[in-house]
């Protein structure tokens, strides 16, 4: 545990990485009052990524309850200037209004569904899911950023397997 411990950098996403820190902070504490390790903490660096964002779409209907639509059932409609003249609802072709970029969010309903970009890039892509990819978006040091999925990567991990030795094995120790 010396050898390994503190872990030089955390990175981590702003609301869930804070349970992750009170949970190794704790257990560190207990640890170290204990005498088992000379460290009081458990990362030496603690860098917090910020929020991943996407558009948020809906309507108002009469009833006067907002309803959610995700991106990915939205089409925007582009003018001649390649200005945006609509979103439209791609099931019924209706118009919808845009909330801006938010917080992505499972009540906003404009999260990403990881399965399709499971399914477009591969299972092991090293960006396949939002939080890597809001890497390559901006610097670290951008507290927010637009989740693009233009940055998604390859396969990775059948290109790695593809490159290794014919007679490589896999075996259970």
């Amino acid at each position: 545990v010396q050898y390994w411990l503190p872990v030089d950098q955390y990175i981590g996403g702003i609301e869930h990485a804070i349970l992750h820190l009170l949970y190794a902070r704790f257990w560190t504490r207990v640890v170290n009052e204990l005498g088992e390790v000379t460290f009081k903490e458990p990362f030496a660096n603690l860098f917090t990524q910020g929020m991943v964002l996407n558009e948020v779409f809906f309507r108002k209907p009469e009833s006067g309850r907002i309803e959610y639509f995700n991106p990915a059932d939205v089409e925007i409609r582009i003018d001649k200037g390649s200005q945006r003249r609509s979103a439209v609802l791609r099931a019924d072709g209706k118009e919808v209004e845009s909330g801006g970029v938010v917080t992505m969010s499972k009540s906003k309903n404009n999260g990403v569904d990881p399965q399709a970009l499971i399914d477009e890039f591969g299972a092991c892509s090293r960006c396949s899911l939002p939080r890597p990819s809001r890497r390559l978006n901006g610097p670290m040091r951008a507290c927010r950023a637009r989740f693009v999925s233009s940055s998604v990567c390859g396969r990775p991990c059948t290109n790695t397997w593809r490159g290794a030795p014919p007679r490589l094995s896999i075996r259970a120790v």
